[in-house]
């Protein structure tokens, strides 16, 4: 019953880690402005903005299986329900990953390097 306690409190404390991650990062974009980024036009930036929004979402997505494998592990559910949730947190985790690549491509196509973004603060 300790291995079920210490397992839930692990998936319940990374899905309120990834609740706590998108909540910074959903107000890390709000406080992006233009000027950090002089090289994307208007329309580039709003569609900076959306593709950073939708992968703070999609880590707020995340957060519902992980909540859900800490509350069939509390409660000894069965194997089924387990391997339900772990199916549908890899299957998340690859959902999250698009958006991710676009955003690289975006500023690689506008030769915006990571060592840049970095010296300016930006995380993603």
């Amino acid at each position: 019953m300790s291995g079920n306690l210490l397992t839930a409190l692990i998936y319940f404390l990374t899905g309120f880690a990834a609740i706590y991650l998108f909540q910074d990062r959903r107000k890390r974009v709000s406080s992006l402005t233009k000027e950090q980024f002089p090289q994307l036009d208007e329309n580039e930036f709003a569609q900076l903005k959306k593709l950073l929004k939708s992968a703070s979402e999609r880590i707020l997505y995340l957060s519902i299986p992980l909540l859900m494998l800490g509350v069939t592990n509390l409660r000894a559910s069965a194997k089924e329900a387990k391997l339900f949730f772990l199916v549908l947190l890899v299957l998340l985790f690859l959902y999250n990953i698009p958006p991710r690549n676009k955003i690289m491509h975006m500023f690689e196509k506008k030769g915006i390097n990571y060592k840049e973004l970095k010296a300016k603060g930006f995380k993603f």
